[in-house]
């Protein structure tokens, strides 16, 4: 009888590994041979090249169909950086808070939100470029959230800014925003 065993090394990367394990076991044993008993011939049912192929082919489509979540969520988050940044610079702050996640508006008043992005307006002025830093996608009790981490520059400094989005059908939600900016402390 043969046995499988699959380790997965990394899932959804470009550097995914997966290892296959097949193990030979002889196709009959004998029971009762360390007791004196009687043996008798136990036949196992060997799997075919068949079965391994569809059981291979089953966990493939498994990683392919997780994996195809993350990048629209990325995608989705993405736009919403884009979109973040346009208000930003439109000085449209209000939108931003109101098109934030009901968790996000519970975290902090709008009040203070418009405070701490005021600063930030002030000390930093407008963006004029951004890049992706990394980003992490997790999906648990069927809830996306998506973490982009950009590395922006402003008229007047630089920042690593962090925005967490949770996915609502294919529109990703303000969730969490951050930013670390040496020039925002400094000025």
């Amino acid at each position: 009888m043969r046995q499988i065993a699959v380790d997965t090394l990394a899932s959804c990367s470009s550097s995914r590994k997966i290892s296959l394990h097949i193990q030979s076991l002889p196709a009959f044993s004998r029971q009762g041979e360390s007791t004196g008993a009687p043996s008798k011939r136990v036949f196992h049912n060997q799997p075919t090249m068949k079965t391994i192929s569809l059981v291979f082919a089953l966990i493939v489509t498994l990683f392919a169909s997780s994996c195809g979540g993350m990048f629209k969520g990325k995608k989705a988050a993405e736009q919403g950086v884009a979109e973040f940044h346009k208000l930003y610079n439109d000085g449209k702050l209000t939108e931003i808070y109101s098109a934030g996640h009901s968790k996000f508006k519970s975290a902090t008043s709008e009040n203070e939100f418009l405070e701490y992005m005021g600063a930030i307006q002030r000390k930093l002025g407008k963006v004029t470029q951004t890049a992706n830093a990394g980003f992490n996608v997790r999906t648990f009790n069927l809830t996306t959230n998506v973490i982009l981490n950009q590395n922006t520059t402003f008229e007047q400094g630089t920042g690593a800014e962090v925005f967490t989005f949770q996915m609502d059908g294919d529109k990703a939600v303000l969730l969490g925003y951050n930013i670390n900016s040496k020039e925002l402390i400094l000025k």
